[in-house]
């Protein structure tokens, strides 16, 4: 198998992890880590908001796929049905 969709997730995952360390670090009671923390928490919320959109366009692409494809089984259905009723009705006459 191909592997080298695998190593930007793991990046970012260690980018978020990184950052998340160091965030709880920052709790501690020194005036000085306010900034920071401030800097940190936007570009944990910026991060976590494109997961999230990103997330909600791959439920949509999943649920927009998922009626295509049940939507083209129906009609196959539908004509296979259409065709043994017609079938039917000639060969019973």
């Amino acid at each position: 198998m191909n592997r080298k969709g695998i190593t930007p997730l793991f990046a970012i995952i260690y980018v978020i992890m990184i950052l998340l360390s160091v965030y709880l670090f920052l709790f501690l009671p020194v005036p000085a880590f306010k900034t920071v923390r401030m800097t940190i928490n936007y570009f944990l919320i910026l991060i976590f908001w494109v997961i999230i959109q990103v997330l909600i366009i791959y439920a949509y692409y999943k649920l927009i796929r998922f009626c295509i494809v049940n939507v083209v089984k129906l009609r196959h259905k539908i004509h296979d049905w259409t065709f043994k009723v017609k079938r039917y009705v000639i060969v019973h006459r």
